[in-house]
């Protein structure tokens, strides 16, 4: 295909990329429409995750699962929305995630995250997941892949709009348009090819739970009306969830995790991810004991 474009679902959890597939050269509608680019693993999404390694190279998606539990100051993930915001606007998320922010940030300064001893801002990091989709493109293509059309929350304000084509252009695409979620969804299910009508659509995601109102005329979407809860999401059910768990079932060690901002990253990683703080450091001393003492029984 000749100077594709490719669509992106930048998501809060996973993304993907795919492509419009043409219709045949003798008419027939057989193999058209979005077609999903999978991943050199074969999967067709890409986890939404970023770390930096041992070398302070960029891993991105299924490899960085790693150091999110082993070296948590070294990755990061749901960076979508932490996009076109100041340090001002981000007081619930910081008690939702171990992310470490540039100790030198003023309010109104764009947000710089604390990966290793690097810093990145959030549509750098999201550069990192764009540029990860094109290449699985370019793969896929077997050609260079320029232009892009990236989706985005109804609700998206300009500045976190501009952080999203932001992150496109750092990731070398050309952002020809930015697609509102919602009538992204109403166009993969066909609903454009009606003439009239009023749609409800429904987005529960890893950040937010939405509705959206979109009028139809003509094939063309409007949305007419949309609203929600921007900590309703995924993230947030699991928080919620595993909170009541660990107040129900580790009341005795639930004390560490009271004061949740004032934790170290691994400790709120620890407190996410039901492990008592202190086990995982526990568990590896126990394991060098262990091989220490095997070694000593087969030397003797």
């Amino acid at each position: 295909m000749a100077d594709p474009v490719i669509g992106i679902d930048l998501g809060t959890t996973n993304s993907l990329v795919a492509y419009m597939a043409p219709q045949q050269a003798n008419g027939s509608a057989a193999g058209t429409g979005p077609v999903v680019i999978p991943g050199e693993d074969g999967s067709n999404l890409l986890p939404s995750m970023v770390a930096l390694d041992e070398n302070d190279q960029i891993i991105v998606g299924n490899a960085t699962r790693k150091y999110l539990i082993e070296t948590p100051e070294r990755a990061v993930y749901s960076i979508k929305r932490l996009m076109g915001r100041g340090v001002e606007d981000i007081h619930d998320e910081l008690k939702l995630f171990p992310f470490r922010l540039a100790e030198d940030i003023q309010p109104g300064e764009v947000l710089r995250i604390e990966l290793g001893e690097k810093t990145f801002t959030p549509p750098e990091i999201s550069a990192f997941i764009v540029r990860q989709l094109k290449r699985n493109a370019e793969r896929f293509f077997a050609g260079p892949v320029t232009k892009a059309v990236i989706t985005v929350p109804a609700y998206f304000n300009d500045a976190q709009r501009q952080a999203t084509k932001d992150a496109g252009r750092i990731a070398g695409l050309d952002v020809l348009r930015l697609v509102n979620e919602p009538t992204a969804a109403s166009l993969a299910y066909g609903l454009d090819k009606k003439k009239n009508g009023i749609v409800a659509v429904y987005d529960l995601g890893g950040g937010t739970f939405d509705i959206s109102i979109l009028k139809l005329h003509d094939g063309i979407f409007e949305v007419i009306a949309t609203n929600g809860d921007t900590h309703l999401g995924g993230d947030d059910m699991r928080w919620m969830i595993f909170a009541a768990i660990w107040a129900s079932t580790f009341a005795a060690v639930a004390r560490p995790c009271k004061p949740y901002a004032r934790l170290s990253s691994r400790q709120k990683l620890h407190c996410q991810h039901g492990i008592p703080p202190g086990s995982m450091s526990n568990y590896r001393k126990g394991s060098a004991t262990s091989e220490r003492s095997r070694a000593n029984n087969s030397s003797s």
